[in-house]
């Protein structure tokens, strides 16, 4: 099943989407703003868990979801990523890695992510850590991700590293 952006946006009013994350004021922002649902990276993902969910993770790998055209490193490296975050955190989501995140407004304000300084994977990871520390409900819905047809990933080695050290960081701290 393919999911059509158009199609579930015409069935919720007051969404907001935003590309990237204006961190430090996106906390004062969401409170002063009239949205009740927040997601960042431009994607609004089923209108039924909301009635339910607190966040919702689009996730390449459950049943149902994966990924199109990507090297095997990538893959390698997502997969991974996501499989080391969950076993050190004790998370329950296949995928921690992913930017395909949908939030109410009062999730993202709940995490106090201004005070989150990571980036990249280590960001995806904290980011949903705090929520299920929280004890948001969570809910990880099916994607599939094909590879981009320009421009260049983001993804580096110092992103990696960076996840490497904040995950064991997020453990110990538990936070």
């Amino acid at each position: 099943m393919r999911w059509s952006f158009s199609e579930e946006a015409s069935k919720v009013s007051r969404v907001h989407t935003s590309v990237g994350c204006p961190r430090p004021s996106v906390s004062d922002w969401i409170r002063s703003s009239r949205w009740t649902r927040t997601s960042l990276i431009s994607l609004l993902m089923f209108h039924a868990y909301w009635t339910v969910c607190k966040m919702l993770i689009g996730s390449r790998w459950v049943d149902g979801g994966g990924i199109e055209n990507w090297e095997a490193g990538r893959l390698w490296l997502s997969r991974f990523g996501s499989g080391y975050a969950r076993t050190l955190l004790g998370l329950p989501f296949q995928d921690l890695t992913g930017g395909f995140k949908a939030w109410r407004a009062s999730t993202l304000t709940d995490i106090d992510l201004g005070t989150i300084r990571s980036e990249g994977y280590a960001f995806q990871v904290e980011t949903t850590f705090r929520a299920h520390r929280n004890d948001a409900r969570i809910r990880e819905v099916p994607i599939v991700f094909a590879d981009r047809l320009s421009g260049q990933s983001k993804m580096s080695w110092n992103i990696a590293l960076e996840a490497a050290f904040v995950v064991p960081m997020l453990r110990w701290r538990g936070k």
